[in-house]
């Protein structure tokens, strides 16, 4: 069963919130109508959060700067470390592995070091490059070392592997440019770490295995984790693997009722000694919250934003643990990352999706979050420490399952022409077939059309001279 604990608590009233217009009088936050709570929404009802920081020891939480770090005899405690010899198991005797497990139950650092202390090397995937370096230096510092040595990562703008690199975190994208020109051997595992977010690059380059394997090749050891399956589907397309699941979580978390805004409840967050994480749309989104949050916030506070535009510096101050920081974040921060020391996330609900028409249009849009990225974004806190959550979106029951495919929203031109300049060309039709979601056959004309009216390839879809220099 999961270990979430509370509900829909109610903030403390005594606490009241800030009017934008300073002449006018402070006002209560007001409650939101209640929803009926589906059977699936991770929670239940629980008490106004006063009541539940006292019931966890104190007025507030533990500041970051005092968190410990988390060494091997604390990661003990976490709930896959009860499935050490299932995993161990599996990396021995199975070829594909199905891992489900919660957000915080330490999947993404701690399964990958369980099978590498078996002796195989280790390729763990991810959609974003900050998580990819993030947990390479957590796993160096656990092991005392450098990042390179044993544990490295690899990505479009970055690399730091060395001969003696048995785990590496890397990029989808960078790993299928790689991989299509040097396939991995069958004494590899190939980890397809939140694989319920399926873009692109991890659908093509799980496709091209599924097609190796299909064609008599010695193929690596495939794993999917994620915390958010569609598991009937994941079974049937890998053929029956084995499975794992992690229940459970190390740290409890509560959701508590919204306030004004988010900026308001950043504010009455920090005013309890508790910093807030909350997730945004995009950048002018971060901007506009800071903005209001560092009016109204309590001297001593800082607010920091955090989006994959920003340069390497200021994330990594961003992420540094400090106590009474408040970060605001896209989707950045939404997977695969420990922020030590954030008590609380805000969800504002909405997120920026590409969408692609029957014409091949392309749009941005500001779109609903998916009851997937609820629980991602919900689980960055709970990881360190017992956490709070509070949603500006629609209510959970309401929300759509799954996140949307990318491969069928995007322009395929782009991974049509990688795959035309691998050593041995594939036409973007003989993987499809391997696929677990496949685009349409109209957007594949249209994609092949554009490389070809670009001189990118010829009229048979092979790849030019230019083609292959773009490439």
């Amino acid at each position: 069963m999961s270990n979430f604990e509370g509900g829909r608590a109610r903030f403390d009233q005594k606490v009241r919130f800030r009017a934008p217009n300073p002449n006018q009088k402070l006002l209560t936050p007001p409650r939101p109508p209640k929803h009926s709570l589906p059977k699936n929404y991770p929670f239940n009802p629980g008490h106004d959060l006063a009541t539940i920081l006292k019931r966890f020891g104190g007025s507030t939480l533990q500041p970051a700067a005092q968190a410990p770090l988390r060494k091997d005899k604390a990661a003990q405690d976490l709930p896959i470390y009860k499935h050490k010899a299932e995993i161990i198991r599996c990396a021995h005797e199975a070829p594909k592995v199905l891992l489900i497990a919660e957000t915080g139950s330490g999947k993404t650092t701690t399964a990958p070091a369980f099978i590498n202390g078996e002796g195989f090397k280790v390729t763990v995937l991810g959609p974003r490059r900050l998580p990819a370096s993030e947990l390479a230096a957590f796993g160096a510092k656990t092991r005392n070392e450098d990042v390179g040595d044993s544990i490295g990562f690899a990505h479009s703008l970055e690399r730091r592997v060395s001969q003696k690199s048995e785990i590496v975190y890397a990029t989808e994208g960078y790993e299928l440019a790689r991989q299509l020109h040097n396939p991995l051997s069958d004494e590899h595992v190939l980890i397809f770490d939140e694989f319920h977010e399926r873009t692109a690059n991890a659908i093509v380059l799980l496709g091209f295995y599924k097609m190796r394997e299909a064609q008599g090749f010695p193929i690596p050891k495939i794993w999917i984790m994620t915390a958010t399956p569609n598991k009937e589907q994941l079974v049937q397309y890998l053929d029956n693997p084995a499975v794992i699941s992690v229940e459970g979580r190390k740290y409890t978390i509560t959701e508590v009722e919204r306030g004004a805004s988010p900026s308001a409840d950043a504010v009455r967050f920090l005013q309890q000694g508790i910093s807030p994480l909350s997730f945004h749309y995009g950048v002018k989104d971060i901007n506009n919250h800071i903005y209001e949050v560092r009016k109204d916030a309590p001297q001593g506070s800082a607010v920091f934003p955090l989006h994959s535009k920003m340069p390497r510096d200021q994330q990594r101050e961003a992420i540094e643990p400090r106590p009474n920081k408040a970060v605001a974040a896209t989707n950045t921060a939404q997977t695969s990352l420990t922020l030590e020391g954030m008590g609380a996330v805000i969800i504002t609900g909405k997120i920026r999706r590409l969408v692609l028409d029957n014409e091949g249009v392309r749009s941005l849009i500001i779109d609903d979050i998916t009851q997937d990225e609820y629980r991602q974004q919900m689980g960055r806190v709970g990881r360190t420490q017992n956490g709070f959550v509070v949603s500006h979106g629609k209510p959970f029951n309401e929300l759509r399952p799954h996140s949307p495919s990318e491969i069928q929203n995007m322009p395929l031109e782009t991974l049509i022409l990688r795959l035309a300049a691998a050593p041995t060309p594939i036409p973007f039709a003989k993987i499809n077939h391997h696929l677990i979601d496949q685009p349409s056959e109209k957007h594949i004309r249209l994609g092949y059309k554009v490389l070809y009216d670009l001189g990118l390839t010829g009229p048979q879809g092979h790849i030019t001279d230019l083609g292959r220099r773009v490439a």
